[in-house]
C-alpha cells in the first residue's frame, strides 16, 4: 500500500500524510473506481522532470522505477533490471531542448 508505506516513511518513501490529492480522479467524478488514478505524463524527457510520482516523493529515476516495480507489478526488481529500464527511459530524452 504505497499510502500507509508513505505515511510511515517506509521502503524509502519520504514520510508524508495523507492529503486530499491522494485521490487522484476521484476529486473530480467521485467514482470510487477513479480512487487514486492519476493523468499519467508522457515519458518523453521522464529522465529530466524528477521528483516523480504523483506526490514528487521520489527524486531519482531509478528509484521511481524500483518503487513502481513494486507497487504496480508485486515485484522486487533486481539492480540490472532498474537500470536496463532507466537507460531505456533516458533514451527518451529530446537532443533538442530549446
Amino acid at each position: 500500500d504505497y499510502f500507509k508505506d508513505r505515511e510511515e516513511g517506509a521502503n524509502g518513501l519520504k514520510k508524508l500524510a495523507k492529503h486530499e490529492s491522494d485521490n487522484g480522479r476521484f476529486n473530480i467524478s467521485k467514482d470510487e473506481n477513479d480512487m487514486h488514478a492519476f493523468k499519467v505524463p508522457l515519458l518523453r524527457n521522464v529522465a529530466i522532470t524528477y521528483p516523480y510520482m504523483h506526490d514528487g516523493n521520489v527524486e531519482s529515476l531509478e528509484e521511481a522505477v524500483r518503487i513502481m516495480g513494486e507497487y504496480q507489478i508485486g515485484k522486487k526488481l533486481s539492480a540490472e533490471e532498474i537500470r536496463l529500464i532507466s537507460s531505456f527511459l533516458k533514451s527518451l530524452t529530446a537532443s533538442n531542448l530549446d
